[in-house]
């Protein structure tokens, strides 16, 4: 019998001290739980800080610091940070205002244990409003296709993702790319980034239902 897929989360915050715990304590509550959760604070100015820090060592926090630099670059810079501390062989991103239903890494992990070459592992997300109540889907079911690398060519597009809080990447795509070249100055966020060549790396899988 093959090993345990092992995972880690990593959670890029910034001024979400609102829904930081709910984002925690969703990964806390798991049917399966990760190996570890690290979290980059990008500077919170609101309070996040002291709520993640009581958490102990129940997650790694990183304490960063505040630039002028763009979002996407802040981001970039937070994912990648927390990418190099973490250790798990299928990686979760997510934004400290979303969080994850209680059995997402555990259907993301059965996935990739059964398709280990899978170099990305997605699925629509459930929006809700700031107090938990369900507002919709955002199933597109142009992201939903067999082949992403067959699409690419075939249409000459690239937006077949979904966003940031509902992508889980291979440590080995991963290891692969970071640290991402962003010299091109295009306003580029980290997961278009990421999802546009993960298909050269191996199958991308997109799941039917929401996850997170």
């Amino acid at each position: 019998q093959a090993a345990p897929v092992t995972t880690s989360v990593l959670v890029n915050t910034f001024n979400h001290a609102e829904f930081i715990e709910e984002c925690i304590d969703s990964l806390l509550g798991q049917t399966v739980g990760p190996e570890e959760i690290i979290v980059y604070d990008d500077g919170s100015t609101d309070g996040t800080v002291a709520r993640l820090q009581r958490y102990g060592p129940r997650i790694t926090l990183i304490e960063g610091r505040r630039t002028s630099l763009p979002g996407c670059l802040c981001q970039a810079n937070a994912v990648q940070t927390a990418f190099r501390r973490s250790t798990g062989q299928l990686v979760f991103l997510l934004d400290g205002d979303d969080a994850f239903k209680a059995d997402k890494i555990e259907r993301h992990a059965a996935i990739f244990a059964a398709h280990p070459d899978a170099s990305l592992i997605q699925a629509p997300m459930e929006k809700i409003d700031r107090h938990g109540r369900a507002i919709g889907l955002n199933l597109e079911p142009r992201k939903h296709i067999a082949n992403h690398l067959q699409e690419i060519y075939r249409t000459q597009d690239v937006d077949f993702y979904y966003p940031t809080s509902a992508l889980a990447f291979s440590r080995r795509y991963l290891a692969a790319m970071i640290p991402l070249d962003l010299s091109d100055g295009l306003p580029l966020w980290i997961d278009t980034r990421l999802c546009v060549t993960a298909p050269y790396f191996g199958p991308v899988f997109t799941l039917s239902d929401a996850y997170t």
